[in-house]
Formats: C-alpha cells, sequence, structure tokens
C-alpha cells in the first residue's frame, strides 16, 4: 500500500515537459480562434437573450447588440492569435478563456457544447503551467521562466478526460440500444448529426454490422479507459483506439468541437524528452488545482434523471436508475446548503457543468429541423440541409431550445430578428422527419407566427 501511494505521490509531483504544454498551448489555441470564427459569421444571431440568469454574471453576450458581439469577439480573435504564438502568454490565454467562457454560457441555456466546454477548460488549466516556455515569442524575450512545471493544471486535464467517458459510458449503459448495437446505426441516420445519413442503409446489412461492432467497443472502451491507463502499453493503445475513434466521429458526424478537442487532450501524454528543474508550486496553484478538481467532480451529479421511462428502453443491468437517482437526490439535498448553492454558483460562472450524455441512453428516432421566414416567404434562417450551414452555434442553441424548452424558440427569434432589421411579421416552422426517411417528405409539426402587434 505505501509503495502505491509513493508512486501516486510522484505520478502527481512529476515535473511537465515544457514542449509537451507547448503543444497543448498551439492545439487548445487554434481551437479557440475556430470557434470564435464561427461565432463571427454569426454574430447577429448571438446579442439577443434568451433568458436572463442573474446567476450568471459571466454571460457578458447577454442583450448586446451585434456591433458589441463582433467587438467582443474579436478581441477574442487577437488573444486566440497571441496565444498560438505565445506573446504574452498568461495574459493572452486568460483572454480568450474569457471569450470562449462567454460563448459557451451563452449558448449553454439547459444545455452544453461539449466541445467548447473541453476546450475552454483546458485553456484554464494551462494557465497555471509555463506553456509559454517553448516554441513562443516569450521564450524569445525571456519571459515567464521561473514559473513551475508542476503537472498538477495537467493532472485535472485528465481527470477530467476520465470523467468524461466515465459520465458517457454510464448514460449509454442505461438504454437498450446500446446493447443490441443499434445505437450507432440510429445516429448514422440521423441527418441532424450525421454526413452520411443519406446513403446510410438500414439493418440487416453488413453496414449495420459494423456499426453494431462499433457501438460495443465504445461502450466498453469508455467505461474502462482509466484502466487502459495503468500500463504504458495499453494506454498506448487505448490512445489509438481513441484517436481513431474521435477521427471517424470527426470526419462523419456533426458534432462541433468535441472530437478535435478530445483529441487534443491527448497530447498530455506525449512522451517527455526533457523535464528541466524548477520552482515548486505556490499555495494559491496548489488551492486552485485542488478546487478544480473538485468541481469537476461535483458536475458529474445528475442535474435530472434520464433513465428511460419505457420499459422496452431500458438497460438490462438492474440497479442504474436506483444509482442515478441516488446521485441526483443526492446533489438536490446538498443544494438545500448554502456553501453548496454558492459552489455551484462558481461552478456555473466559470463553465465547469458539464452533461456528455450526447446520443444516449437512447439515439433519438426523428430529425427535427427549422426554418424562419418573413411574412412574404423570404428565407431567413434554417439548418434544413441544403438550406442551412450543417453546424453552427445558432443550430447549438436553438435544437438546445427545442430539446428542453420549445415554447421559448418563438420569443428567441423574435428577439434576434431585430438584429436583422426585420419589423414585419415572421413564420418559424418545425419539421420533424423520421429516420431512414428523406428529408423531402417532412411533414409540419409546428408553425409560430408574430409581428409587431401580436406574440
Amino acid at each position: 500500500m505505501g509503495a502505491t501511494k509513493d508512486r501516486l505521490l510522484s505520478w502527481l509531483a512529476a515535473p511537465l515537459c515544457p514542449r509537451t504544454l507547448a503543444c497543448m498551448r498551439i492545439a487548445f489555441a487554434a481551437l479557440g480562434v475556430a470557434a470564435i470564427l464561427l461565432a463571427l459569421q454569426e454574430s447577429q444571431w448571438l446579442g439577443g437573450p434568451v433568458m436572463v440568469r442573474p446567476s450568471l454574471w459571466t454571460d457578458w453576450l447577454v442583450g448586446r447588440s451585434p456591433e458589441s458581439v463582433r467587438l467582443f469577439l474579436g478581441l477574442g480573435f487577437v488573444c486566440g492569435l497571441t496565444s498560438l504564438v505565445g506573446l504574452l502568454t498568461p495574459v493572452s490565454l486568460l483572454g480568450l478563456w474569457l471569450v470562449l467562457l462567454n460563448l459557451r454560457n451563452h449558448l449553454a441555456w439547459a444545455t452544453s457544447e461539449g466541445g467548447l466546454q473541453v476546450v475552454q477548460c483546458a485553456l484554464l488549466c494551462l494557465l497555471w503551467t509555463p506553456c509559454g516556455r517553448e516554441w513562443s515569442l516569450d521564450s524569445r524575450f525571456g519571459w515567464w521562466r521561473r514559473q513551475s512545471l508542476w503537472s498538477g493544471p495537467v493532472r485535472v486535464l485528465q481527470l477530467l478526460q476520465m470523467v468524461i467517458y466515465l459520465e458517457s459510458g454510464f448514460y449509454k449503459l442505461m438504454g437498450i440500444n446500446w446493447w443490441d448495437g443499434s445505437a450507432l446505426l440510429r445516429v448514422t441516420q440521423n441527418p441532424n448529426f450525421s454526413r452520411l445519413a443519406e446513403w446510410a442503409p438500414g439493418s440487416g446489412s453488413l453496414w449495420a454490422g459494423l456499426m453494431a461492432l462499433s457501438t460495443w467497443l465504445v461502450l466498453c472502451w469508455e467505461l474502462t479507459f482509466p484502466i487502459w491507463l495503468l500500463w504504458w502499453p495499453t494506454r498506448r493503445l487505448a490512445i489509438a483506439i481513441g484517436l481513431v475513434m474521435h477521427t471517424g466521429l470527426w470526419l462523419f458526424y456533426d458534432v462541433g468541437l468535441y472530437p478535435p478537442a478530445m483529441m487534443a487532450l491527448y497530447l498530455m501524454y506525449l512522451p517527455a524528452r526533457s523535464r528541466p528543474e524548477s520552482p515548486s508550486p505556490a499555495l494559491p496553484k496548489r488551492i486552485w488545482v485542488a478546487l478544480h478538481a473538485a468541481m469537476i467532480l461535483w458536475s458529474a451529479l445528475p442535474v435530472h434523471r434520464v433513465y428511460p421511462e419505457e420499459p422496452s428502453l431500458r438497460s438490462p443491468v438492474p440497479g442504474l436508475a436506483a444509482l442515478e437517482s441516488t446521485a441526483y437526490g443526492t446533489r438536490q439535498v446538498l443544494l438545500g446548503w448554502l456553501p453548496f448553492r454558492a459552489f455551484q454558483v462558481l461552478v456555473d460562472n466559470l463553465g465547469l457543468n458539464h452533461r456528455y450524455n450526447t446520443f444516449s441512453p437512447t439515439p433519438p428516432n426523428f430529425a427535427v429541423f427549422f426554418r424562419l421566414r418573413d411574412e412574404h416567404g423570404r428565407l431567413l434562417w434554417s439548418d434544413v440541409p441544403g438550406e442551412g450551414a450543417r453546424y453552427t452555434w445558432t443550430v447549438v442553441l436553438v435544437r438546445a431550445l427545442a430539446t428542453t424548452a420549445p415554447q421559448a424558440l418563438p420569443l428567441y427569434f423574435q428577439r434576434v430578428s431585430k438584429n436583422l432589421g426585420v419589423r414585419e411579421g415572421l413564420v418559424l416552422e418545425e419539421w420533424i422527419v423520421e429516420l431512414g426517411q428523406p428529408v423531402s417528405t417532412q411533414v409540419l409539426n409546428q408553425e409560430w407566427k408574430w409581428g409587431p402587434g401580436r406574440s
């Protein structure tokens, strides 16, 4: 027991390789720049608030004009570029993190964009490391060389990675579709997420068999990921499987920044060629690392129950519903205490709340699309394939509202339409498409109309 403890403490205290940190800085800064460029293309949709949350004081985009949104995002773009080249690295990373935090909090109305959350969490950890010590302009000028190479901040990222996979695997474990091997086939047939939906064959084909094997591999790999890391040869295999899995997810599915962000986390396992001496970490850094780790573990507790109510969709594993209910009930009881409520407010404002249950427990059986028209029939916005962008932050927000608060959709479009200069009546159409059916056979589900004198 003592040897295991000493090995663990040695692993936690091992100094980091400056070049590994530089690779991580460049990768996550590039992802941050990509997120901001995507937001700049649709800045006219990002200023209007959907709901004001008084406890979320880091959402500076609420109620801003398109010009203010563009200026704020432009500052983030500059910080992203200076982070890439390593100029005033701590300041640049802080600015980029603040802009991405605002973007994510503004979009994450009752949901989250997992990849954006990983990026801003990684930037928050890299702030506490000398990631500008190598391959940077700071190194040319001799700045920031006395920062400690203590591995605590990167260990927090490794904890986040394990929590992501275990949380995702646990939610998958709840649904029968992940047990019978049909989950990834359903996702592939869903045009909301898949780039292969138009030609993906149905069940009974060789493709369905391949998807079944992939479904079981993903489920087993996520649930056992921490075990694979204990031994170096299995760690290499786990990383190889993860890179292949996330590459396929990135190429064939519209899931935002999640695949490249998770692939960037694997840079933590690059072999260290140099571990120079460094000062011991300051006490504030140790306290922050412990607090950050506690926030990640706290956020893993469920904020609502998702275990399927339909018996035919439930997992064959007994006790999962009781385990989820216990975790949910524990969280609700703790939130009755003021210190935990204050802790939750801090978690929300730092963007460390997370939900990694996409496509689980049960993948959706239908796709949902929206069109916004003016009263003359002119198309203003659409996420229907062939009419609009495949994946944008507006799409993320609209689909989140459609799932969690559909009654807020007309209000959202009515407010942001002012940024488009539209003062006439508007029509919002919702279309539901069953899996396996072409988008051209859409069935109108709902339609909202409003104008200056009506709602």
